[in-house]
């Protein structure tokens, strides 16, 4: 049975934490951000961890360990 390919744009976007959490950017920055105000672009700057749902579903494809 061939090897699973870990999905490669998933992998750029998301990074896995030391305790093997997902964390990812938040949305809504890079479309039409020079009408947004300082304070809007400055809620969405930081990064956020992946809900329960999601790392489950993105498991497979970023290739985390099961043992985190």
């Amino acid at each position: 049975m061939p090897k699973i390919k870990s999905h490669k744009s998933l992998m750029k976007r998301v990074e896995i934490t030391g305790t093997g959490k997902l964390r990812a950017r938040k949305m809504s920055i890079a479309h039409r951000a020079r009408f947004k105000s300082k304070r809007a672009k400055g809620a969405v700057d930081s990064k956020i961890i992946l809900s329960a749902g999601h790392h489950k579903a993105y498991k497979k494809t970023v290739k985390v360990k099961s043992g985190q």
